[in-house]
């Protein structure tokens, strides 16, 4: 009881830092782009697609040590642990050292070559240091985590998080575009600055080939999964920069803000309902009542996530014409992407069950499908129905909407379970929300707000009719096992 009462403690404030940071670099977000140009930000969130493949530099010797340094900590074995920690730092340092040496050193001739402009050649710089600072941060947090200092490392991600937010718009306010870069790397100097004692007070540099090789090879697997989900996130923003330009990229940061908004709060729920689901699989064994266990907890997911979709729906529209209306070109696409991205979001715990039961190749599959999907979606609307970045989000919504199907489809299979209580608990409520905001967009109704009121009440009448004893059931049944744990 005192082992998941401390774990219950932890991961609550884990998850209250996390939410609470999303929600500050959400404000930071609206307030950035409200004090450049959609031209501007489009600028850099091209050059920030860079900074996320950097990250990838490491070839997955941080997965490799992350998984390995908490088990040779339980084992005892102290000393190997130190040894594994350092030669992995050294790893990084050499490589990230040389990249940003390289960078320093080579863009300026290169822009002198290529006559490229000095405030590109800079974002590109800054990029480079961003990444590294990034990837020391995500270092410094693991381990202060491996160590058991959860507590301290939420504390120390809402510091980190509101010195970015309050210095990167001070900056941006003084130099405008250069000064979007600034939040990023703020943050994960303060990060690495707090954490100081739990990753580098002792380090000491430690050159291992033969441990590099064995991180290199047994990360690089664990790397891949991960890599895929960051070329999904970006399909769409190559195909915008490849059709396209920088300016709709820049509009299309709305529909990117949107989905951020769209999966918050689904996927700090579903990290919760995981623990739950998994903590149950390891006293059953049993794959059936697995699925049907994610399936309730899921049912909750899908009713929040309908009615957050259906909220920020109406809201988002209002939003952007008050708060920041040179990005409002951008509000369509923003609305297109929540309603694909709700059907994902609303069954984003059955991608968690190919984890529990280590189907390594049935989650890599996955997710490449939804690779494909994107890729051939976001490009065919585009070529076929015209170049818009509400194509595109058309494209990318289908994508992640299929993407649920077949996360769906793998669990029948696995289960031997029917189509109906998979399609109640997951789909049925976003469908209860989703439709009447598409149903009232053909009408002539003007006021966003009328549409939203009439919308909640279609929505709420829809859920209490299909569900209220379901409901009922679920939250007896929900007491039952938190009491049992």
């Amino acid at each position: 009881m005192k082992i998941i009462r401390r774990l219950n403690n932890d991961f609550v404030l884990l998850t209250f830092g996390t939410v609470l940071g999303s929600m500050i670099k959400f404000f930071y977000s609206v307030f950035s782009k409200k004090m450049v140009s959609p031209a501007d930000y489009g600028v850099f969130s091209a050059i920030c697609i860079l900074s996320t493949y950097l990250n990838y530099l490491q070839l997955g010797t941080m997965n490799a040590f992350n998984r390995d340094y908490p088990q040779l900590k339980g084992a005892g074995r102290i000393e190997e642990a130190k040894k594994t920690r350092n030669v992995t730092l050294t790893y990084l340092l050499m490589v990230y050292g040389i990249v940003v040496i390289i960078a320093v050193v080579g863009m300026p001739i290169y822009a002198a070559i290529m006559r490229i402009s000095i405030l590109s050649i800079a974002g590109y710089i800054f990029a480079f240091l961003g990444a590294f600072l990034a990837v020391m941060n995500s270092f410094a947090t693991s381990t202060a985590k491996m160590e058991g200092k959860f507590n301290y490392a939420a504390l120390v991600y809402i510091i980190q998080t509101l010195l970015g937010v309050g210095l990167g718009l001070l900056l941006i306010h003084i130099f405008g575009y250069l000064g979007l870069y600034a939040e990023g790397s703020i943050a994960s100097i303060t990060g690495c600055i707090l954490l100081y004692k739990y990753w580098l007070k002792d380090y000491r540099i430690t050159v291992d080939i033969q441990m590099m090789k064995i991180l290199l090879i047994s990360g690089i697997p664990l790397l891949v999964n991960n890599l895929i989900w960051t070329v999904v996130g970006s399909i769409d923003k190559f195909v915008i920069l490849g059709f396209l330009d920088t300016t709709a990229l820049g509009y299309y940061s709305i529909a990117t803000m949107g989905f951020s908004t769209m999966v918050l709060i689904p996927q700090t729920m579903s990290n919760v309902f995981y623990i739950k689901v998994n903590q149950e699989y390891g006293r059953t064994s049993n794959k059936v009542l697995l699925i049907q266990s994610a399936q309730k907890y899921t049912f909750l997911c899908a009713m929040c996530t309908g009615v957050i979709c259906l909220i920020t729906y109406y809201a988002l529209p209002i939003f952007v014409k008050y708060v920041m209306p040179n990005y409002r070109n951008g509000v369509s696409a923003a609305q297109i992407i929540m309603l694909g991205v709700a059907v994902y979001a609303s069954t984003m715990l059955y991608g968690n069950i190919f984890t529990i039961l280590k189907e390594s190749k049935a989650l890599l599959i996955n997710s490449i499908s939804l690779c494909v999907f994107n890729i051939i979606f976001s490009t065919g609307f585009v070529l076929l129905t015209g170049k818009t970045v509400e194509n595109v989000a058309v494209g990318t919504s289908l994508s992640y909407a299929l993407y649920s199907v077949l996360l769906v489809v793998r669990l029948m299979r696995i289960g031997h379970l029917p189509l109906k209580g998979f399609f109640k608990y997951s789909w049925l409520p976003i469908i209860c929300a989703v439709l009447p905001c598409v149903v009232l967009q053909f009408t002539h109704i003007s006021s966003d707000l009328l549409k939203m009121g009439l919308s909640l009440l279609v929505c709420s009448t829809a859920l209490f009719y299909f569900y209220s004893k379901e409901i009922k059931n679920f939250l007896s049944k929900d007491r039952r096992i938190n009491d049992s744990i």
